[in-house]
């Protein structure tokens, strides 16, 4: 389950195109699409150059203006994956269609939507999110931009998701950058790509095993958190070398 439009380079498809390269064993039910091609995100693509990030601007107006081409749909559908829209997956449709396909697992990347109990608990196993940022330390948004604003390691963690945001027990860290990467749309498809490896790996483990693996706790007595940042806050980025 992904969004409508994402910033990352063609959409977010080369995570899902690595997915299948390299997932065994394992039953894909359907791609969820969720809805955000709003007067919001349009306000948000007009804000990007007022805040000095005009590659990220780019790279978002150019997965809209391709929307029409259904790259990830056509990958599914091809497949033989059935391909659902909608605008949360806490909408009545979003649970009963979730129930009717008897899902195990629910996968969220790239959304900025807040799973309530009833979806949560759908799923006979549960749900897993991809945390772009490195649990249980850094939380919150745009944490791997950070990262690499301030020369530290950048990367993503994939938990179990529970009611609380950034929560769960933890399935795996995965380092992208040792923050020498400083084009963030650049490391941005890298890191999707990675994603999708390591997403397949894991899911093939749960679909060999029928359970979720022993994880790590999410827990620390030093939280990081972080959110999209300030126009001032992209200027120091930028002078600090960060391509935006």
């Amino acid at each position: 389950m992904t969004s409508q439009i994402t910033y990352i380079p063609r959409n977010y498809l080369d995570l899902f195109v690595e997915f299948f390269k390299h997932s065994q064993d394992v039953k894909v039910v359907g791609l969820v699409l969720l809805k955000n091609l709003d007067t919001s995100l349009l306000k948000s693509v007009a804000g990007l150059s007022y805040l000095g990030a005009n590659k990220v601007q780019r790279t978002l107006l150019k997965n809209i203006i391709n929307l029409p081409k259904r790259s990830r749909q056509n990958l599914f559908e091809k497949r033989g994956i059935e391909v659902q829209t909608f605008k949360s997956m806490n909408d009545k449709v979003a649970i009963e269609w979730c129930q009717e396909k008897a899902v195990d697992v629910i996968v969220n990347v790239r959304t900025r939507c807040i799973y309530k109990k009833e979806i949560l608990k759908t799923p006979s196993l549960g749900c897993i999110n991809i945390h772009h940022g490195i649990l249980p330390k850094y939380r919150g948004t745009m944490c791997d931009l950070y990262a690499l604003s301030e020369n530290r390691e950048a990367g993503f963690t994939i938990h179990q998701m529970n009611r609380k945001i950034d929560d769960g027990m933890i399935f795996k860290t995965v380092s992208v950058s040792n923050g020498e990467h400083k084009d963030y749309i650049d490391y941005l498809e890298l890191g999707a790509a990675q994603e999708g490896r390591e997403l397949a790996s894991l899911l093939s483990k749960i679909s060999q095993q029928e359970k979720f693996p022993c994880g790590t706790i999410n827990k620390t007595d030093e939280k990081i958190y972080t959110k999209n940042p300030s126009r001032k806050q992209v200027k120091v980025m930028k002078k600090n070398g960060m391509v935006l």
